[in-house]
């Protein structure tokens, strides 16, 4: 069984958009 990857790989996938988005807002605002 090997649950904890696929959770190790969703919180990876979960930054890297969050982190995307906060980038974006950057871009956007200046």
């Amino acid at each position: 069984m090997a649950a904890w990857t696929e959770i190790l790989t969703y919180m990876l996938i979960a930054g890297g958009v969050s982190l995307a988005i906060i980038v974006l807002r950057k871009i956007t605002k200046a």
